[in-house]
């Protein structure tokens, strides 16, 4: 016979929001910044959660880069 679990806890967790386009993971693996329309999220990998928002210019952004220390994060856009 199958038991069946009874019990379970909460997980915090991140609601979609992604739907596309530039992101880039840290290089030691513990968050990552994704661009949002024109504003960009960094989130903790290891918790689920988000860090930080950073709102943009009104224009999307097109790409993103961290710096190689990790503490600088490059975004550009196709502003007039």
């Amino acid at each position: 016979m199958v038991e069946l679990k009874r019990s379970y806890r909460c997980v915090d967790s991140v609601k979609q929001f992604y739907s596309g386009g530039p992101l880039v993971v840290s290089s030691d693996g513990s968050f990552l910044a994704c661009a949002c329309a024109d504003g960009m999220k960094i989130i903790d990998l290891k918790h689920g959660s988000v860090r930080a928002t950073i709102v943009g210019d009104s224009e999307p952004v097109t790409s993103l880069a961290l710096s190689p220390s990790v503490n600088i994060i490059f975004s550009s856009s196709h502003t007039d």
